[in-house]
Parts: structure tokens; C-alpha cells; sequence
């Protein structure tokens, strides 16, 4: 619930620091921010239902969140890979991918 409030406070608040402006290319990546943030949210809580289903009587959800890190992690990373060495790209087209990074 508060994931989406969050990433979009902070994403207008760093704006200006890095030199962005509230354009068309803007919204469309913090549109793929927002949709990678609750797709990330919906399969943690799935996830975490699914073993809390599973072995209700030992575990607890602090467990099932203890087992999910990894992966969570792992995503992280993954994506992270993908996105920040589009912010190296030189001239116009780096400008463009810049904002997705």
C-alpha cells in the first residue's frame, strides 16, 4: 500500500536533481517503475501466502519473507543490470534512455 505512494514522491522529488523534466519520455518510465514495483509486491505476497499455506503450523510469515530474499534480491539485481548501463549510452539517444535508467 505504500510502495506506489513512495516511488512517486521520491521520483518527483530527484527530478530536479538530476535534471529532468515532467515529460512524455518521464512518465513513461516512472510508468515501468510503478508496474516493476507492484508486479514485484504481488508476487512477494503471493509467495508468501503460498508457504504460510503450506507449513501454517511452523511457519510464520517473518520465515516465508526469510526464504523469499534471495530471489528478491536476485531480481533486484537482474533488473538493475538491464536498466543502469542504459544511462551510459553518449548523445541524444543516451539523453532518451537516460530517463529509464
Amino acid at each position: 500500500m505504500l510502495a506506489v505512494p513512495v516511488s512517486l514522491v521520491g521520483t518527483f522529488v530527484l527530478f530536479p536533481l538530476f535534471g529532468f523534466s515532467i515529460n512524455t519520455l518521464s512518465m513513461l518510465g516512472l510508468v515501468l517503475a510503478i508496474g516493476l514495483v507492484v508486479t514485484m509486491q504481488l508476487w512477494w505476497l503471493k509467495a508468501c501466502n503460498t508457504i504460510s499455506k503450506r507449513d501454517w503450523l511452523r511457519r510464520r510469515g517473518s520465515q516465508a519473507m526469510k526464504e523469499l530474499s534471495g530471489p528478491v534480491v536476485g531480481i533486484a539485481l537482474v533488473l538493475a543490470s538491464v536498466f543502469v548501463p542504459t544511462a551510459f549510452i553518449p548523445g541524444i539517444t543516451g539523453r532518451l534512455y537516460q530517463q529509464f535508467a
